[in-house]
């Protein structure tokens, strides 16, 4: 027969195994995490750099058009790529308007290329999209770039995207100030 003090025991180690079981939470897909975080009217529209780079973003469609014409500081006749927003990562996820941020985009169209670089994207990879000192008419950022990096043409997934692209990581030093057009 059971006694009470072993039914009491027994209780307590299921107890006990159910506190720790709910304890650990796992998120299988921790990209994805729009909100009201980056404002739309604000970080949304056509955006020039000082380089002739326009980049287009539009956060409530979910999508960023990016075009390089005649450039010759770059040695390129022109580059352009189209995405969508699959996520976003930012400073601080409680904050109303964050200080800086990343935008994860998978290629949706990896354009015509440029003589330096003929296939910088493919469509189906994933960039990131770094951004800074956000203001009503101006905004730094850049897509990802290492010197000598294997990953600068994108990832497989946004979650390699997300992990791998940051600034610790040594990308985005390089950034241009863009005008709202």
């Amino acid at each position: 027969m059971f006694s009470f003090k072993r039914i009491l025991s027994l209780v307590l180690v299921l107890s006990l195994a159910l506190l720790v079981m709910a304890g650990c939470k796992t998120d299988p897909d921790p990209v994805p995490r729009f909100g009201p975080k980056v404002t739309g009217a604000e970080f949304s529209g056509t955006w020039k750099s000082s380089d002739d780079e326009y980049i287009s973003i539009d956060i409530s469609a979910k999508t960023v058009t990016s075009s390089f014409s005649n450039t010759p500081s770059f040695g390129m006749d022109s580059w352009d790529w189209k995405g969508n927003i699959v996520g976003e990562v930012l400073d601080d996820m409680s904050l109303l308007q964050s200080k800086w941020g990343y935008l994860i985009i998978e290629v949706t169209d990896a354009g015509l290329g440029s003589t330096e670089f003929p296939s910088a994207y493919s469509a189906g990879k994933y960039l990131g999209y770094h951004w800074k000192n956000l203001t009503a008419s101006t905004v730094d950022g850049s897509t990802q770039y290492k010197s000598g990096s294997a990953n600068n043409g994108g990832m497989d997934s946004a979650a390699e995207a997300e992990s791998e692209y940051t600034a610790d990581n040594g990308y985005f030093g390089m950034s241009s100030t863009y005008a709202k057009q």
